[in-house]
């Protein structure tokens, strides 16, 4: 094989600018030459680093040729004239496989056999033989075909380079692990940080942040189709698997967070992040995503959220179940009515967390429509063959300030912008004073009269101002507060907000205990 080659790096489509930065840090320039295609150059050292590194592509493949295919003739001719036994040695297996998107040539089954015909010829030509055992090692061949021009690769990969090694199960739709890499790769969490996957299922999210803030490479504990090929030095991939585990980073400072309601998968999880090497730096728990909660003020939220029916979730981070052909409106299962249920009650849980940037992964186009506000920045991707969006939702940046006092100086860590949900404005607190002052003046006017009769509960309110449409009791020393809806332009996490504002004014301007403050919506 040559020593300076053109090299491909692919990947699902709306990773490339990610891929491309991954070879930029490994010091090799590439260029975006279609959907999910990056070109660069280098030798088997190049081969070596990019599998053994890349944490979002699928494949490195070593480009052979790029021609006019305009006909089964061009194909085959142009085929066979490459100088095979320069890539191959007689013994290689090389399966065919390939594909054909707007081209003469459509029948993939025959581009496939005319391919592996010419290259077959052509080795025997260069090989000068005979025969061609195929026992040897497997150069996978691949024939894509665009526009009429044919571009032949071998994969130097194998299995795909999402599959890490940590990973068991095998399921119908899962995260893959390449694409989680990229959540985390386009969040803004980086290690001491906090990070929290509310529906971690295997835990494939916190997994490879955890990877990726001890800088352990992803593919240290897998070996490659190039391993076995007759030209790779042995020594070479050994130094750099070497190389590699040296330069991986101590525990993380802070345990990264996966939580989900399903306990059976949680072992699962724990389980991967034992064998991805990580079982330490990771802290699973069981926990409806409608009570998850954390005391720290910055951290990340990354989740891949659920998208249809889940009949079986014990082996997968999320599964996806099809309406069938024919039916245009599908009777709705229990557990659709519960999925929107959950989606419903996610801004009262973005709220509870509001200095912190929120990212969610879903194959729900509507899905800002259950937040109620259009995401800072959406991108689509596609996890597997399931078109998604990758919503994300940013809060306010963390700014660390030293103030010297005498001898001493103090770290002030302070959030510079709005909150990512639930940010209320002087429009709120205007409302919140007239709300108070509305209730002082109704107390005092009712200060005496329930008290002469031995009355204990009255209405102390009834949507007196129109835009606070709220009804409030007193039942003794306890406020029951009744909403009635009004229009309003808050989204649904400023709209809880607005009500717990509500709330807190009446129980401080009426003395009453914020625990004795009881709300029906």
């Amino acid at each position: 094989m040559n020593n300076e080659l053109d090299l491909l790096a692919t990947c699902a489509f709306g990773l490339e600018a990610i891929v491309r930065r991954e070879l930029q840090a490994l010091g090799v320039e590439s260029e975006v030459v279609g959907a999910g295609r990056l070109l660069f150059r280098g030798d088997r050292q190049t081969i070596a680093i990019a599998n053994l590194h890349l944490r979002c592509a699928d494949r490195v493949l070593v480009r052979i040729a790029e021609f006019d295919a305009g006909d089964f003739d061009a194909l085959f001719e142009t085929t066979r004239s490459i100088d095979w036994a320069a890539w191959l040695p007689r013994e290689a297996g090389f399966p065919v496989t390939g594909r054909s998107i707007k081209s003469a040539l459509t029948s993939v089954p025959a581009i496939q056999r005319s391919v592996k015909r010419a290259i077959a010829e052509g080795m025997m030509r260069s090989h000068q033989t005979t025969t061609l055992g195929e026992d040897g090692a497997a150069y996978k061949i691949d024939v894509s075909i665009l526009d009429d021009v044919a571009t032949l690769t071998i994969d130097t990969t194998g299995a795909s380079l999402h599959r890490r090694g940590y990973r068991n199960d095998i399921a119908r739709a899962p995260l893959r692990e390449n694409l989680a890499a990229a959540m985390v790769l386009l969040s803004f969490w980086k290690p001491g940080r906090t990070l929290l996957d509310p529906f971690c299922g295997t835990g494939t999210i916190p997994i490879e942040a955890a990877l990726i803030g001890r800088n352990i490479a992803p593919g240290v504990k897998r070996n490659f189709a190039y391993n076995a090929w007759h030209d790779t030095p042995a020594d070479l991939v050994e130094d750099l698997r070497s190389q590699a585990i040296a330069a991986q980073l101590p525990a993380l400072e802070e345990r990264l967070i996966g939580s989900d309601i399903d306990g059976r998968v949680l072992q699962v999880a724990r389980d991967n992040a034992k064998r991805a090497g990580v079982a330490d730096d990771l802290h699973f728990e069981r926990k409806d995503v409608r009570d998850v909660s954390s005391k720290r003020r910055f951290g990340c939220l990354i989740g891949h959220a659920p998208f249809a029916s889940t009949p079986d979730r014990s082996s997968d981070d999320r599964r996806s179940q099809h309406a069938p052909s024919g039916h245009s409106r599908p009777e709705r299962s229990q557990q659709d009515w519960d999925l929107e249920a959950v989606y419903n009650a996610l801004p009262n849980v973005f709220r509870r967390l509001p200095t912190w940037s929120h990212y969610v992964f879903t194959s729900r186009g509507d899905f800002e429509k259950f937040v109620g506000r259009p995401a800072d920045r959406r991108r689509k991707l596609y996890n597997g063959k399931i078109e998604s969006t990758f919503f994300q939702f940013y809060g306010p940046k963390p700014v660390v300030e030293e103030r010297k006092n005498e001898n001493e100086v103090a770290v002030l860590v302070h959030a510079d912008g709005p909150a990512a949900f639930g940010q209320l404005g002087e429009k709120a607190d205007e409302q919140a004073t007239l709300f108070a002052a509305r209730l002082r003046k109704r107390a005092r006017h009712l200060r005496r009269w329930p008290t002469r009769r031995g009355i204990t509960c009255f209405r102390l309110y009834e949507r007196d101002i129109p835009e606070i449409p709220l009804v409030v009791d007193r039942y003794e020393d306890h406020l029951h507060i009744t909403e009635y809806e009004r229009p309003h332009d808050r989204d649904p996490a400023q709209h809880a907000n607005w009500l717990d504002l509500m709330a807190t004014t009446a129980a401080e301007t009426l003395d009453v205990r914020p625990e004795n403050v009881h709300f029906k919506r």
